[in-house]
């Protein structure tokens, strides 16, 4: 069902298929401790049994109807303490694989790496890092993404189905998002962080929007308004509150409805 991507120098050229398996990012590390890894090769399940999300979350699909994947690639010229800049590449070329399928819909990254088509998420990202001393070894992209399924059991959730009233293609969906994958990867690694900052900042979701959040900061949760304006080299949210600008890490704040 998924060949060899025709339009890349290196991603998804190697593409291992899989009826089914727990965790796609845990068979990606697998192949990288035994040796067996490629730079750009994909690991990809119709279903998952144990899939994993962000902040030890559990990631939900229906087998056969989404693109659940991992990705590995060698980004040894990305510090360790730099691994955020890799994050918005990611996110960028998730977000432009939506919106070109979704040319009405309006795509944008929330952070740090969910990505929502018209205010609903179509898609969770996990990336995790393997060091070899202050650099990336290896970095594992696990990707879901949305595309076919149409019920989500109640979740606030959507999919590129339910958003075009189509059905899509997932091996057309799988080479198109390969290929903006490796593009964002490329220009990361030739023009670094700048242009790719940009962009990201440029689809942030709510930035410059004031809206409600949660402070996780203390033992008592703070609901406060606050607008997002920008995030540091480290990938942490800079939030603009009535007293002074505040900074929050993953696990920090909570987006309200």
């Amino acid at each position: 069902m998924y060949k060899i991507v025709a339009d890349t120098l290196f991603t998804g050229k190697k593409v291992v298929h899989l009826p089914t398996c727990q965790s796609t990012n845990d068979t990606a590390a697998e192949f990288i401790q035994s040796g067996r890894a490629i730079a750009g090769m994909v690991i990809i399940a119709d279903g998952q049994t144990k899939g994993r999300g962000q902040r030890g979350n559990s990631w939900q699909a229906t087998p056969g109807l989404n693109l659940t994947l991992s990705l590995i690639w060698s980004p040894s010229f990305i510090g360790a303490a730099d691994s955020f800049m890799l994050n918005m590449a990611v996110s960028l070329a998730i977000a432009e694989t939506v919106a070109h399928f979704l040319p009405d819909a309006a795509v944008t990254v929330k952070w740090p790496n969910d990505i929502y088509a018209n205010g609903q998420k179509i898609c969770g990202t996990l990336i995790e890092n393997t060091l070899q001393g202050a650099q990336i070894r290896y970095s594992i992209v696990g990707i879901g993404l949305n595309v076919n399924q149409t019920d989500f059991n109640g979740i606030f959730a959507t999919s590129l189905k339910l958003v075009s009233g189509q059905q899509q293609s997932l091996p057309e969906v799988f080479d198109f998002l390969m290929c903006r994958l490796e593009k964002r990867y490329l220009q990361l690694q030739t023009q670094g962080s700048t242009p790719i900052r940009q962009a990201y900042l440029n689809r942030l979701y709510r930035r410059g929007q004031p809206a409600t959040y949660t402070d996780l900061r203390t033992d008592v949760p703070v609901i406060f308004e606050g607008i997002i304006e920008d995030i540091d080299t480290a990938g942490r949210l800079l939030m603009r509150t009535q007293n002074s600008i505040e900074i929050f890490d993953l696990k920090q704040i909570q987006f309200n409805a």
